[in-house]
């Protein structure tokens, strides 16, 4: 095992200015030639810490815009209309591809992979739709399909 600074995020390892542990072969193979780790010196955690700190404010305007837009899809509702048949079941059903292009029209950049739905829409009605806007943001979406 090695001792190693990281100089970026890391997923499942850390985040940046983090101090890890790992085995020597993934830090030889992988961290450190693709710049995402160094050996722990003074020289580099300094360079590190400024990294880190752009990083940190950064972060934070990222998590206060993404609280406000939480804020407006919270008081939001999108309506997605659907072909039915004649008993008013739908053909097929609502995606998370479905609502972020419904949440586009509407000028809200969401892209389909914040849409968290636990499976696709398949039933007429009103729904409460998870959106993931940031590793501390997330916003319940009124979502009601209506048939065509």
């Amino acid at each position: 095992m090695i001792e190693i600074l990281l100089r970026s995020n890391v997923a499942d390892l850390g985040k940046i200015g983090d101090i890890v542990k790992v085995r020597d072969g993934y830090a030889r193979n992988y961290l450190f030639p693709n710049g995402f780790a160094a050996v722990v010196t003074e020289d580099n955690k300094r360079a590190v810490e400024k990294v880190r700190a752009k990083y940190l404010a950064s972060e934070a305007e990222r998590a206060e815009a993404a609280r406000g837009l939480a804020a407006k899809l919270s008081s939001l509702t999108v309506q997605i209309a659907v072909k039915t048949n004649e008993d008013g079941r739908m053909y097929g059903s609502v995606t998370a591809s479905m609502i972020a292009d419904a949440l586009s029209k509407q000028g809200f950049k969401v892209g389909a992979g914040a849409v968290r739905l636990k499976g696709n829409i398949e039933e007429i009605g009103h729904h409460d739709v998870p959106v993931h806007l940031h590793s501390d943001v997330d916003a319940q979406l009124k979502l009601i399909v209506t048939a065509l």
